[in-house]
């Protein structure tokens, strides 16, 4: 009994990407449990939100996974987006943001597991009061939206954002995002219209 205790702490169930496939299979198997580096929170894993650049990850279409440019190469477990709670600390005393049993979202490659490793360098955060752990995990994979619109666009309040050619919940935050950052007279007066598209 003993023995099969410390084994359950030992062994997760993860979704791991052994080599690239055209049609990929995602099939729980028997991993070991990440051992965090000094530096390292390990989060219990309680939430995911599965995106479509996880499907491009398992078939090694994504940039991350080019062969000479690329860091994202088999084996590896797959999946970004998270949400969990904080099992340990840092040892070395670097843990600022967090303390155990916070609440936590974020994004981290490994993330279709029971556990999973992060620094506070990475993208993680505490879950607002107020706010579940699984609308946050949710909404984790549209901060591209964020960073799009404002750190790079940088739009300004008079100008128009055309959205064309990416999947329907980045271009929908988009638009979201742009319309909560004008005024509430400029926002009542907003129309999003829907191009429609085809690949030729």
């Amino acid at each position: 009994m003993l023995r099969s205790i410390v084994q359950w702490f030992e062994n997760m169930k993860a979704i791991r990407v052994a080599e690239f496939a055209a049609n990929p299979e995602f099939v729980p198997v028997t991993v070991p449990t990440p051992s965090p580096s000094p530096d390292q929170y390990l989060i219990k894993i309680t939430h995911c939100s599965p995106q479509h650049v996880d499907i491009l990850h398992a078939q090694g279409r994504h940039q991350d996974c080019h062969p000479k440019k690329g860091w994202c190469h088999p084996p590896f477990i797959l999946g970004y987006e998270f949400g969990g709670v904080v099992v340990k600390v840092p040892q070395d005393g670097s843990g600022k943001k967090l303390k155990a049993a916070d609440r936590v979202f974020g994004t981290v490659l490994g993330s279709f597991a029971e556990y999973v490793c992060a620094k506070d360098s990475d993208a993680i955060r505490r879950v607002p009061d107020g706010l579940t752990i699984e609308t946050c995990t949710a909404m984790s994979g549209q901060t591209v939206s964020y960073a799009a619109t404002v750190d790079v666009a940088k739009v300004k309040e008079d100008e128009i954002v055309l959205v064309r050619f990416c999947s329907v919940p980045i271009s929908t935050t988009i638009l979201m995002i742009d319309v909560l950052r004008r005024s509430a007279e400029q926002a009542a007066d907003w129309e999003v219209f829907a191009v429609p598209w085809r690949r030729s």
